[in-house]
């Protein structure tokens, strides 16, 4: 069986892994390799065929960890695991519409390249930073439908492990396992401005080959409700993820699964909501958006305020 020791450290080390994409504790870091509630209004609306560029940029501050029954998590009866977690990110991400015609779809690929500043500090007394690059993410092929005020788009991302990952640093700015995540989104948007959408989700996680750690499958979804007034628009936004398979971590030739490495490292699930604003300007636009994150089993709850911009070369 693991040893005490690694029963102590590895839920911790599991949730600074988290940070390096953005959070908690049923997974090895955290929350995915996808930062939950990154997209909101257009996310099944792809633009014209042309080059774009948009600049996610986020802070977000994690000091709550929940267990599998929503209650603050504890070591041992009476010990609470409280770590504070600050967080700080910037992806750079190109989009390319081809032109080209699939399915009766439009073609695009995209790359998002993140950076990301991380600092952790536990009750324990164990303490860290990072800065660096997180997961970089590529698709190859996006396809877009446009049916009146109805918008679709499909594809799947590939999430690479994270450079400069080492399972032996505290902190990590990124996850050490590649990921595949299938994407379907949709847009509903009519003449008066209202537009309604979300973008799904389902991640596969390979195993780290570093730590032997497995996270479990995941769905999620980022949501909108929006009104737009002239070139400004308000909404309501927020964020589900759920795990949907236990972890795996093989320790000297033998596997366990979810609760069996602790109690509060089952399977992972939190909501968010929050508003948002927007300003169009030509070629560009300009959004601000904070959630509240809430009813958190097994990871960490917290509050995140996203800026985005976005540019039509």
């Amino acid at each position: 069986m693991m040893g005490k020791k690694a029963l102590l450290v590895l839920p911790v080390l599991m949730f600074l892994l988290f940070i390096s994409a953005g959070p908690v504790l049923a997974t090895e870091d955290a929350r995915g390799v996808y930062p939950n509630g990154a997209e909101d209004c257009y996310a099944g609306c792809l633009p014209p065929p042309g080059t774009y560029f948009i600049n996610y940029t986020t802070y977000q501050k994690f000091g709550s960890m929940r267990d599998n029954g929503g209650h603050k998590a504890e070591i041992v009866p009476g010990v609470p695991v409280d770590l504070k977690a600050d967080l700080g990110v910037t992806v750079f991400r190109f989009i390319k519409g081809t032109g080209c015609k699939i399915l009766g779809a439009d073609w695009y690929w995209h790359v998002l390249i993140p950076v990301k500043y991380v600092h952790v500090h536990t009750e324990l007394g164990l303490h860290g930073s990072k800065t660096g690059l997180a997961n970089l993410t590529f698709n190859p092929m996006i396809l877009g439908w446009h049916f009146g005020d109805w918008h679709f788009a499909a594809g799947m991302d590939i999430n690479t492990p994270a450079p400069g990952y080492d399972k032996h640093d505290f902190v990590n700015t990124g996850v050490g396992y590649w990921n595949v995540e299938p994407i379907f989104a949709f847009t509903y948007l009519n003449k008066s401005g209202l537009e309604v959408g979300a973008k799904f989700m389902y991640d596969y996680n390979f195993a780290n080959w570093q730590t032997h750690y497995t996270t479990g499958q995941e769905f999620h979804f980022d949501w909108a409700i929006g009104q737009k007034f002239n070139n400004f628009k308000l909404a309501l936004v927020g964020f589900y993820w759920q795990q949907l398979t236990k972890d795996e971590v093989t320790d000297q030739g033998q596997t366990y699964k979810g609760t069996e490495i602790l109690p509060w490292t089952g399977k992972g699930r939190v909501w968010a909501l929050g508003p948002m604003v927007r300003y169009d300007y030509k070629n560009m636009f300009f959004l601000l958006k904070w959630y509240h994150e809430f009813n958190a089993k097994n990871t960490v709850e917290g509050d995140g305020v996203w800026f985005k911009y976005f540019y039509a070369f």
